[in-house]
């Protein structure tokens, strides 16, 4: 006989779970980690992947003793990462239903949806722009409160500077836009709450002179 038994789950993370890159963590595959090691001792043991219901033997038999577990009486301990992948599920919910109702809100306008948007990528620097950039607070918006000065203007439109305006509204940066977005008709939600346009956005008010007055 072979040195090796192969074991053919019909699952693709079953294999992901156990490739050479990734040791198993979670309590359940630890446990049939040290099951298999035991049962098969001196065996080099490796995994093949079958398609499921496929009417193959072996399988049939191994999803029939499965779903007979679950009218068993017997009750298995649920580990700790499995409950707080559910809490926070339900925590970003009722978060995200809070948040709903806050329409009066201006920072609802530029992230309904609750969700991490500082690019994961960028450094400390980038991210206090990405940041500021969405509370819609910059030096070059808003410096004039702790000054006492008048607020900033656009030299050529005559219009009341904000982080709206300088990246969705100005006519005179519509060509810009085209060129790096696609587009010159969008919201700043389009913008700010998708990072992969982060490095976009940078190139944009770099171009247009605010990166050093955010």
């Amino acid at each position: 006989m072979p040195p090796w038994k192969v074991i053919y789950p019909n699952v693709d993370f079953t294999l992901s779970c156990y490739s050479k890159a990734c040791t198993p963590s979670h309590p359940i595959l630890v446990d049939i980690t040290y099951a298999l090691a035991n049962h098969l001792k001196k065996k080099d043991i490796r995994f093949g992947w079958i398609p499921g219901h496929a009417r193959i033997t072996g399988n049939e038999l191994a999803d029939t003793a499965a779903r007979s577990a679950t009218g068993s009486s017997e009750r298995f301990p649920i580990p700790h990462s499995d409950l707080k992948a559910c809490f926070r599920q339900k925590l970003q919910s009722v978060w995200q239903s809070n948040w709903d109702q806050q329409t009066e809100n201006k920072l609802h306008s530029v992230m309904p949806v609750l969700a991490p948007t500082v690019p994961s990528s960028s450094n400390r620097r980038e991210q206090v722009i990405w940041t500021r950039l969405h509370l819609g607070h910059t030096r070059l918006t808003h410096s004039h409160l702790l000054f006492g000065e008048p607020p900033p203007y656009c030299e050529i439109c005559n219009v009341s500077l904000s982080v709206k305006y300088i990246l969705c509204v100005c006519p005179h940066s519509n060509h810009l836009r085209h060129r790096l977005f696609n587009s010159v008709d969008f919201i700043i939600s389009s913008i700010l709450n998708n990072s992969t346009n982060s490095s976009l956005v940078f190139k944009f008010i770099n171009i247009k002179g605010f990166i050093h007055h955010i």
